[in-house]
């Protein structure tokens, strides 16, 4: 029989093979620093053979079987009809052998599913989901139920805030009221007053449609206000409305297809008042269709709209818009901007269209550097709006060094342009275009812009270069405060 040899004993000093050795000569810093990637080194490698050996684990576990029998939904104030059209596509073929959550990974798939169905009503602040051992005395061994504990989101909202900006200031006091119903259902009222609409009062109320999906909407409103025009048309506006309609979301954005009926009335004429303003005021109705599709990300957004007035009513007209915005980063520290608005409207009756849905341009979010819809034609001192109405606005943005380059405030320089046209019945419509868009009116300047999610404020200083007779024009100051801004 062959016979083995006995090793010879380790005798010290012995040396870690497990990294290599520290290259000679290297000082106490550098042997330092070598030391702390080879102990990150070995805690790396731990922690990827953990991670693996988990992985591993659950891929064993995930084929188990493991059948879901039961979903129990914990949900205050919510209808237990809503939540059954809600999770009814999770609970069709859940009792068959062969059914497709039948085993831990799809038990587990299941359960994230249903959690962001309930996430996606908005309803629900937090969602706790536990799978366990099912209480039926029918179960059989592998039988599961899924218990969703539901917090639901505050129910009341009240609010009141202030604008002030660009020789305008309004106060507006709004409350809502969230899931009165259970079915994710939403009722708001505002009520506002200001130096320019004196009064206002609206009221809204939407909910899900039962039988479709969650996104697809059904909204109602009722509103009134009274606005004060005498800055550009020498007379007040007072409207009231009423508004049914349905909205959803597909790939192309949000779309809202909906039908309005609305009383405009033009009285308090100004002693200067116009001769348009005076044919113009009086009381007509409106009843119309519209089509609304917008769509957004955080550098781009666009909006299409269209609107049918006529089946009943005083006007009668085809209405187009077309809104997009672009911004792109062009350094660490500046951006550029382009925004771009359309207005198309076309009579189809002998009669104008009337004053309040003609198009206006000027003021601080439109073409900056003109007074608030004060471009385009006059009749005296008083605008007429327009049928036609095309404005294109490019800024440069950028930061300010230093510690300033967090701030939410940024510098811009700004080229604005817009014109606006009339359109009326019989006119040639290419005759009509062409004039309009054959004098732009122009203005430059630069300022300041402070970002507070979703407002915009801004503090400019700027001078139209081309303007047409007539036209408003605010040299110097301005400040402008808003949602969305040439």
């Amino acid at each position: 029989m062959k016979s083995w040899s006995q090793a010879p004993p380790l005798k010290p000093p012995l040396w870690s093979t497990a990294a290599g050795d520290p290259t000679e000569g290297l000082s106490l810093e550098q042997l330092r620093q070598w030391y702390e990637e080879r102990a990150e080194s070995r805690l790396k490698g731990q922690y990827e053979s953990t991670v693996r050996g988990i992985v591993e684990l659950l891929e064993d576990a995930s084929s188990a079987p493991l059948r879901l029998t039961a979903l129990r939904i914990t949900a205050p104030h919510t209808s237990q009809a809503f939540l059954d059209n809600l999770l009814s596509p999770y609970l069709g073929s859940r009792k068959t052998s062969d059914s497709p959550y039948s085993t831990v990974r799809s038990v587990l798939k299941q359960t994230r599913d249903v959690t962001q169905a309930l996430a996606a009503t908005s309803i629900f602040t937090s969602l706790q989901p536990t799978l366990v051992r099912s209480l039926s005395p029918l179960a059989e061994t592998g039988d599961v139920e899924l218990l969703v504990v539901a917090k639901g989101r505050s129910r009341r909202f009240l609010k009141g805030e202030t604008n002030v900006g660009n020789s305008e200031a309004s106060g507006s006091i709004s409350g809502k009221l969230f899931n009165t119903l259970g079915c994710g259902d939403s009722l708001s009222v505002v009520v506002s007053t200001g130096t320019r609409t004196r009064r206002s009062t609206e009221i809204s109320f939407d909910q899900p449609l039962p039988g479709w999906e969650l996104n697809t909407r059904g909204e109602g409103g009722l509103w009134e206000y009274e606005r004060d025009w005498t800055g550009w048309a020498g007379c007040w506006e007072r409207q009231r409305g009423a508004k049914a309609g349905i909205s959803t979301r597909t790939l192309l954005g949000h779309h809202t297809l909906a039908y309005t009926l609305v009383s405009r009335q033009i009285h308090t004429l100004a002693p200067t008042a116009s001769l348009s303003t005076r044919l113009a005021a009086g009381t007509n109705i409106k009843s119309s269709f519209t089509h609304t599709l917008q769509n957004s990300a955080p550098n781009w957004s666009y909006r299409l709209a269209q609107e049918v007035a006529g089946l009943a009513g005083d006007a009668k007209f085809v209405r187009l818009e077309a809104d997009f915005s672009r911004a792109i980063p062009l350094t660490t520290n500046l951006s550029t901007s382009f925004t771009a608005r359309t207005a198309f409207i076309r009579p189809l009756s002998e009669s104008p269209v009337p004053l309040s849905d003609r198009a206006f341009l000027g003021g601080p979010t439109s073409v900056r550097m003109f007074r608030m819809n004060n471009m385009g034609p006059h009749d005296g001192l008083d605008a007429t709006g327009g049928e036609l109405a095309a404005s294109a606005g490019l800024s440069l943005l950028g930061n300010f060094p230093g510690r300033a380059l967090f701030w939410p405030l940024q510098w811009q320089l700004f080229v604005n342009s817009g014109t606006l046209g009339r359109l009326l019945p019989g006119d040639d419509l290419a005759t009509a275009v062409r004039t309009t868009l054959s004098r732009p009116s122009v203005s430059v300047g630069l300022g300041l812009v402070g970002r507070m999610d979703p407002i915009r404020v801004e503090f400019n200083l700027g001078v139209p270069l081309a303007a047409a007779k007539g036209e408003g024009l605010a040299r110097g100051w301005s400040v402008g405060i808003g949602l969305e801004f040439l």
